[in-house]
C-alpha cells in the first residue's frame, strides 16, 4: 500500500507518475490489459 501523503514523482517515483495530475497509471494499466488480452499483438511505442 501506498500513502499519498509520501509519494515521489517521477521515473524512479513511487508509483511511477510524472505529476499528481496524471490519473491513469499508464505502466499498470498496460501490463493488466496485456494480461487480461494475451492474444494481441504488442503496441508499438509512439514515444
Amino acid at each position: 500500500m501506498v500513502s499519498a501523503l509520501e509519494e515521489t514523482f517521477g521515473a524512479t517515483g513511487t508509483l511511477l507518475r510524472e505529476t499528481k495530475g496524471e490519473v491513469v497509471l499508464v505502466s499498470r494499466l498496460r501490463a493488466a490489459l496485456e494480461r487480461l488480452n494475451p492474444a494481441l499483438p504488442p503496441e508499438p511505442n509512439l514515444v
